[in-house]
């Protein structure tokens, strides 16, 4: 029996797989499909009593769960690769999910997963000038001003499916400088009591300290609303471990990869 698309009212059958993830991080990436509160696919060997399962939401993180199967993935390996989100890729949430997912692919991606380790972080430096506010809809217009690759990237927006969708299924804060949002931190996914956290800066207001700043506004929404921020990036990210570090996170496990790049 090879993989199949379930809808959406099957989901529930393949939730009891996520607690079988030897990964402890990006859990919140997959949850929020469970949730309702992004779009997505679920694929598994059976409705109604799945042991494989592969999880796909909007964001472009996929895992994989339950028993590993190379011949259910290299079957769905077409679809997955033109019909997902830009650039997805496809994590391994075990050892023997990675030993089974390796020989299907050229490349690896190597991400981190954090804990927050209770120390307190390091105060941001005031924003002279500047204003820190909630993001809300009218923002995406100048988020990224024709299509500028210098501003911050659109893809908080576009995973809950829009602006609309942003403000009623997420949130986040922007630090703006006459009206024109220069830095951001926000939730790409939230479930299981976390929200999975996002930042940018853009190119031309970098080291200033704005990202730490937003963070620590963010984290304190967090708390105000019972979730905990939870941190992740890929192990070549130096800009964000060291930002990670000074908001009193810790790396505590590696996750690996596959880039779901159509051949």
């Amino acid at each position: 029996m090879s993989l199949r698309l379930l809808p959406r009212e099957a989901y529930g059958a393949v939730r009891p797989l996520l607690t079988q993830w030897e990964v402890r991080s990006h859990r919140p990436l997959a949850q929020v499909l469970f949730d309702g509160l992004q779009d997505g696919k679920v694929y598994a060997d059976d409705a109604e009593r799945p042991t494989t399962a592969l999880i796909c939401p909007a964001n472009g993180f996929c895992f994989a769960c339950g028993e590993p199967r190379t011949d259910f993935v290299r079957a769905l390996l077409p679809e997955l690769q033109t019909d997902l989100p830009e650039k997805p890729e496809l994590y391994a949430t075990s050892a023997a999910w990675r030993t089974a997912l390796a020989p299907l692919f050229a490349g690896t991606v190597h991400r981190l997963g954090f804990d927050h380790d209770g120390r307190r972080a390091v105060p941001p430096a005031p924003l002279a000038g500047l204003s820190l506010v909630p993001i809300e809809p009218w923002m995406r217009t100048r988020w990224n001003p024709a299509g500028d690759r210098s501003g911050l990237d659109p893809w908080i927006f576009d995973i809950w499916g829009g602006p609309a969708g942003f403000a009623a299924r997420s949130f986040g804060l922007a630090i703006l400088s006459e009206w024109q949002p220069v830095a951001f931190t926000a939730a790409c996914a939230i479930g299981g009591g976390e929200a999975e956290v996002e930042v940018g800066t853009a190119s031309a207001w970098r080291q200033r300290g704005l990202a730490t700043a937003a963070c620590h506004a963010f984290m304190a929404e967090c708390r105000r609303r019972s979730l905990s921020p939870t941190w992740t990036c890929q192990a070549e990210n130096t800009a964000s471990i060291a930002l990670a570090k000074r908001l009193g996170y810790r790396v505590t496990e590696d996750v690996w990869g596959f880039p779901l790049e159509a051949g």
